[in-house]
């Protein structure tokens, strides 16, 4: 009887301290921490993350409903863990649509302020999404790329997400916000396609994705002393 009540009580251990270290702790500092100011004595001068517009706010709660995570991540991992912040195909694209060569910083817990569930994922079968704002800035490239993906990639696998937009018959000019797409995929003359409410919302949240705002002093970030000297001319 003693050895069988042992045996249960190092059983009960062995998940509950695993469960209070990898869960509980996690779970608490989380939900403690706050934006924090650039500069500690002038908070005018903005804060780390900027705020979350409503939009975005709305289409998270999109982005979760469809099950994006499943397939994309929102996570740049430190570069002791993996080379996510050297892959070239997370380059930012220019005012021109050209490729630049950005690296982005490694993700932190403050970028996922605001959001009720950081969507981290557990997939890279689609890109990562962290900074999916940066580099493609087009909503209508969102629109096209969420109501058929193979529009703009033959080769995708993506799920087209029609249910999210509406054919309707044209009432005078085409909308501002139809969905554009190449003669194979277009709808009957005279029609429309046209993203709803819940595809706005998403197209707005995956356009708030840049999580490279710079970091605070406290974070690691270079204060603005050391941000002058970097950009101040050799010589």
């Amino acid at each position: 009887m003693f050895r069988t009540s042992i045996f249960f009580l190092i059983l009960g251990v062995s998940f509950f301290v695993p469960w209070l270290v990898l869960i509980v702790q996690p779970t608490i500092y989380l939900n403690s921490i706050e934006p924090i100011p650039y500069d500690p004595e002038d908070k005018t001068k903005g804060m780390y993350p900027p705020p979350v517009p409503n939009i975005a706010k709305q289409g998270h709660e999109v982005y979760n409903q469809q099950g994006c995570a499943f397939c994309h991540t929102q996570m740049v991992r430190p570069t002791y863990l993996g080379q996510d912040s050297y892959r070239t195909d997370w380059i930012s694209l220019d005012e021109e649509g050209n490729p630049t060569a950005t690296r982005m910083r490694e993700s932190t817990p403050y970028d996922f302020i605001g959001e009720s569930y950081a969507h981290l994922g557990v997939s890279r079968f689609g890109p990562d999404l962290s900074n999916v704002g940066t580099r493609r800035k087009d909503r209508a490239w969102h629109y096209t790329h969420l109501y058929n993906p193979r529009a703009i990639h033959s080769w995708s696998v993506m799920p087209g997400y029609r249910h999210l937009f509406e054919t309707r018959v044209i009432q005078g000019q085409v909308s501002d916000d139809a969905v554009q797409l190449p003669e194979k995929y277009a709808p009957p003359e005279g029609y429309e396609i046209v993203p709803t409410k819940e595809a706005k919302a998403l197209v707005g949240y995956l356009l708030t994705l840049k999580k490279d705002a710079p970091l605070p002093v406290e974070l690691g970030g270079e204060s603005p002393e050391e941000e002058g000297a970097a950009a101040a001319p050799a010589g």
